[in-house]
Protein backbone atom coordinates (compact mmCIF):
# COMPACT_ATOMS: atom_id res chain seq x y z
CA UNK A 1 0.00 0.00 0.00
CA UNK A 2 1.40 3.39 -0.97
CA UNK A 3 1.66 6.28 1.47
CA UNK A 4 -1.11 8.09 -0.40
CA UNK A 5 -3.38 5.06 -0.13
CA UNK A 6 -2.59 4.70 3.56
CA UNK A 7 -3.49 8.31 4.30
CA UNK A 8 -6.70 7.99 2.31
CA UNK A 9 -7.71 4.79 4.12
CA UNK A 10 -6.94 6.39 7.46
CA UNK A 11 -8.99 9.53 6.88
CA UNK A 12 -11.78 7.58 5.17
CA UNK A 13 -12.21 5.62 8.39
CA UNK A 14 -12.67 8.79 10.44
CA UNK A 15 -14.97 10.33 7.85
CA UNK A 16 -17.13 7.23 7.95
CA UNK A 17 -17.29 7.34 11.75
CA UNK A 18 -18.19 11.04 11.72
CA UNK A 19 -21.02 10.33 9.27
CA UNK A 20 -22.22 7.50 11.49
CA UNK A 21 -22.35 9.80 14.53
CA UNK A 22 -24.29 12.38 12.53
CA UNK A 23 -26.84 9.75 11.50
CA UNK A 24 -27.67 8.61 15.04
CA UNK A 25 -31.30 8.93 16.04
CA UNK A 26 -33.01 8.18 19.34
CA UNK A 27 -35.96 5.89 19.93
CA UNK A 28 -36.77 6.95 23.47
CA UNK A 29 -39.39 9.76 23.60
CA UNK A 30 -38.02 12.93 25.13
CA UNK A 31 -34.42 11.72 25.12
CA UNK A 32 -31.87 14.02 23.49
CA UNK A 33 -28.85 12.74 21.62
CA UNK A 34 -26.77 15.92 21.79
CA UNK A 35 -24.50 14.91 24.65
CA UNK A 36 -23.92 11.45 23.17
CA UNK A 37 -22.92 12.93 19.83
CA UNK A 38 -20.72 15.51 21.50
CA UNK A 39 -18.83 12.81 23.39
CA UNK A 40 -18.28 10.82 20.21
CA UNK A 41 -17.11 13.82 18.19
CA UNK A 42 -14.78 14.87 21.03
CA UNK A 43 -13.30 11.35 21.08
CA UNK A 44 -12.71 11.53 17.34
CA UNK A 45 -10.87 14.85 17.68
CA UNK A 46 -8.89 13.44 20.62
CA UNK A 47 -7.83 10.45 18.54
CA UNK A 48 -6.60 12.63 15.68
CA UNK A 49 -4.71 14.88 18.10
CA UNK A 50 -2.90 11.83 19.44
CA UNK A 51 -1.79 10.89 15.92
CA UNK A 52 -0.76 14.45 15.07
CA UNK A 53 1.46 14.98 18.14
CA UNK A 54 2.47 11.34 18.52
CA UNK A 55 6.10 11.87 19.51
CA UNK A 56 5.98 15.31 21.11
CA UNK A 57 5.37 14.21 24.68
CA UNK A 58 2.37 16.46 25.21
CA UNK A 59 -0.16 15.88 27.95
CA UNK A 60 -3.82 15.55 27.01
CA UNK A 61 -4.64 19.18 27.76
CA UNK A 62 -1.76 20.62 25.75
CA UNK A 63 -2.33 18.19 22.90
CA UNK A 64 -6.07 18.80 22.62
CA UNK A 65 -5.89 22.60 22.85
CA UNK A 66 -3.01 22.81 20.39
CA UNK A 67 -4.92 20.63 17.96
CA UNK A 68 -7.94 22.91 18.27
CA UNK A 69 -5.76 25.89 17.41
CA UNK A 70 -3.93 24.29 14.50
CA UNK A 71 -6.38 21.88 12.88
CA UNK A 72 -10.04 22.73 13.51
CA UNK A 73 -10.50 25.99 11.57
CA UNK A 74 -12.22 27.71 14.50
CA UNK A 75 -12.00 31.47 13.84
CA UNK A 76 -13.43 32.60 17.19
CA UNK A 77 -11.61 30.11 19.40
CA UNK A 78 -9.09 32.77 20.41
CA UNK A 79 -11.78 35.03 21.88
CA UNK A 80 -12.03 35.37 25.65
CA UNK A 81 -15.45 34.76 27.18
CA UNK A 82 -16.48 38.05 28.78
CA UNK A 83 -19.23 36.52 30.97
CA UNK A 84 -16.94 33.79 32.32
CA UNK A 85 -13.94 36.07 32.77
CA UNK A 86 -16.09 38.65 34.56
CA UNK A 87 -17.18 36.05 37.11
CA UNK A 88 -13.59 35.06 37.81
CA UNK A 89 -12.25 38.53 38.55
CA UNK A 90 -12.10 38.94 42.34
CA UNK A 91 -11.94 42.73 42.63
CA UNK A 92 -12.94 45.93 40.87
CA UNK A 93 -10.44 46.89 38.19
CA UNK A 94 -10.06 48.51 34.79
CA UNK A 95 -10.53 45.10 33.14
CA UNK A 96 -13.69 44.38 35.09
CA UNK A 97 -15.07 47.80 34.20
CA UNK A 98 -14.38 47.10 30.53
CA UNK A 99 -16.18 43.77 30.72
CA UNK A 100 -19.13 45.35 32.49
CA UNK A 101 -19.37 47.88 29.67
CA UNK A 102 -19.29 45.10 27.05
CA UNK A 103 -21.93 43.06 28.82
CA UNK A 104 -24.20 46.05 29.40
CA UNK A 105 -24.79 46.31 25.66
CA UNK A 106 -27.18 43.35 25.65
CA UNK A 107 -29.94 42.10 27.91
CA UNK A 108 -30.20 38.51 29.09
CA UNK A 109 -33.94 39.05 29.53
CA UNK A 110 -34.57 38.86 25.79
CA UNK A 111 -35.16 35.39 24.30
CA UNK A 112 -32.37 35.66 21.74
CA UNK A 113 -28.99 34.10 21.08
CA UNK A 114 -25.76 36.06 20.61
CA UNK A 115 -22.66 35.11 18.66
CA UNK A 116 -19.43 34.98 20.67
CA UNK A 117 -18.15 38.07 18.88
CA UNK A 118 -21.01 40.15 20.30
CA UNK A 119 -19.55 39.94 23.81
CA UNK A 120 -16.00 38.64 23.52
CA UNK A 121 -12.58 40.02 22.57
CA UNK A 122 -9.22 38.38 21.84
CA UNK A 123 -6.55 38.43 24.52
CA UNK A 124 -4.47 41.14 22.85
CA UNK A 125 -7.40 43.57 23.05
CA UNK A 126 -8.00 42.84 26.74
CA UNK A 127 -4.35 43.01 27.78
CA UNK A 128 -4.33 46.81 27.76
CA UNK A 129 -6.93 46.75 30.53
CA UNK A 130 -5.30 43.93 32.48
CA UNK A 131 -3.20 44.13 35.65
CA UNK A 132 -0.43 41.62 36.15
CA UNK A 133 -2.33 39.60 38.75
CA UNK A 134 -5.30 39.27 36.38
CA UNK A 135 -3.38 37.76 33.44
CA UNK A 136 -3.84 34.22 34.69
CA UNK A 137 -7.59 34.60 34.23
CA UNK A 138 -7.37 35.66 30.58
CA UNK A 139 -5.95 32.45 29.16
CA UNK A 140 -8.29 30.26 31.17
CA UNK A 141 -11.33 32.05 29.74
CA UNK A 142 -10.22 31.75 26.12
CA UNK A 143 -12.65 29.57 24.15
CA UNK A 144 -9.96 27.10 23.09
CA UNK A 145 -9.42 26.44 26.80
CA UNK A 146 -13.10 26.48 27.70
CA UNK A 147 -13.90 23.94 25.01
CA UNK A 148 -11.35 21.57 26.56
CA UNK A 149 -13.08 22.01 29.95
CA UNK A 150 -16.42 21.36 28.24
CA UNK A 151 -14.96 18.20 26.73
CA UNK A 152 -13.83 17.03 30.18
CA UNK A 153 -17.29 17.53 31.65
CA UNK A 154 -19.09 15.53 28.99
CA UNK A 155 -16.48 12.75 28.74
CA UNK A 156 -15.69 12.26 32.42
CA UNK A 157 -18.90 13.35 34.14
CA UNK A 158 -21.54 12.75 31.45
CA UNK A 159 -22.97 16.24 31.91
CA UNK A 160 -22.53 19.64 30.33
CA UNK A 161 -21.20 22.65 32.26
CA UNK A 162 -23.56 25.56 32.78
CA UNK A 163 -27.23 25.73 31.98
CA UNK A 164 -27.35 26.41 28.25
CA UNK A 165 -30.12 24.85 26.16
CA UNK A 166 -29.36 23.18 22.85
CA UNK A 167 -32.58 24.50 21.35
CA UNK A 168 -31.12 28.02 21.11
CA UNK A 169 -28.67 26.78 18.46
CA UNK A 170 -31.62 26.03 16.15
CA UNK A 171 -29.61 23.35 14.41
CA UNK A 172 -26.67 25.67 13.73
CA UNK A 173 -22.96 25.01 14.20
CA UNK A 174 -21.81 28.21 15.92
CA UNK A 175 -21.15 28.66 19.66
CA UNK A 176 -23.41 31.20 21.28
CA UNK A 177 -24.68 32.87 24.43
CA UNK A 178 -28.27 33.05 25.53
CA UNK A 179 -30.07 34.34 28.57
CA UNK A 180 -32.98 33.41 30.79
CA UNK A 181 -35.75 35.62 32.05
CA UNK A 182 -35.07 36.83 35.61
CA UNK A 183 -31.36 36.01 35.38
CA UNK A 184 -28.49 38.38 34.66
CA UNK A 185 -26.16 35.56 33.65
CA UNK A 186 -25.27 34.57 30.10
CA UNK A 187 -25.22 30.85 29.32
CA UNK A 188 -22.52 29.60 26.95
CA UNK A 189 -23.43 26.87 24.47
CA UNK A 190 -21.19 24.81 22.21
CA UNK A 191 -23.94 23.07 20.19
CA UNK A 192 -23.71 19.61 18.72
CA UNK A 193 -23.40 21.11 15.23
CA UNK A 194 -20.27 22.88 16.39
CA UNK A 195 -18.74 19.61 17.59
CA UNK A 196 -19.58 18.03 14.24
CA UNK A 197 -18.02 20.91 12.31
CA UNK A 198 -14.80 20.77 14.33
CA UNK A 199 -14.55 17.02 13.81
CA UNK A 200 -15.06 17.35 10.06
CA UNK A 201 -12.54 20.17 9.79
CA UNK A 202 -10.07 18.09 11.82
CA UNK A 203 -10.25 15.21 9.38
CA UNK A 204 -9.65 17.47 6.38
CA UNK A 205 -6.80 19.26 8.10
CA UNK A 206 -5.01 16.14 9.32
CA UNK A 207 -5.24 14.62 5.84
CA UNK A 208 -3.53 17.70 4.40
CA UNK A 209 -0.89 17.66 7.13
CA UNK A 210 -0.09 13.98 6.67
CA UNK A 211 0.22 14.40 2.90
CA UNK A 212 2.29 17.59 3.08
CA UNK A 213 4.72 16.04 5.57
CA UNK A 214 4.81 12.53 4.05
CA UNK A 215 3.73 10.96 7.32
CA UNK A 216 2.32 7.45 7.49
CA UNK A 217 -0.52 7.70 10.06
CA UNK A 218 -0.36 3.97 10.79
CA UNK A 219 3.21 4.35 12.03
CA UNK A 220 1.74 6.48 14.83
CA UNK A 221 -1.11 4.17 15.79
CA UNK A 222 -0.46 2.43 19.10
CA UNK A 223 -0.61 -1.37 19.20
CA UNK A 224 -3.67 -1.99 21.37
CA UNK A 225 -3.08 -5.72 21.76
CA UNK A 226 -1.05 -4.96 24.88
CA UNK A 227 -3.61 -3.47 27.24
CA UNK A 228 -0.95 -2.08 29.56
CA UNK A 229 0.78 -0.09 26.79
CA UNK A 230 0.19 3.65 26.58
Amino acid sequence: MTLTDGIQNFTDYFQHEACLVASLTGKVPGAGLAIYKKILYASLVDGLAGIRYHSEGLGNHARFVRFLREHTAWPTGNLVSSPILRKRLPAKSLLRDHLDSRLAGYSTMLPNALALSALDDPIDVLEKYTQEEERKYLKGAEHFELFYRYRNFIVHEFREPGYAMEIFADGGDSPLYHGYTNSSDWSLLYPVGFFQARAEESIKSIEQWLSSNNVDPYSRVRDSSDWTSR
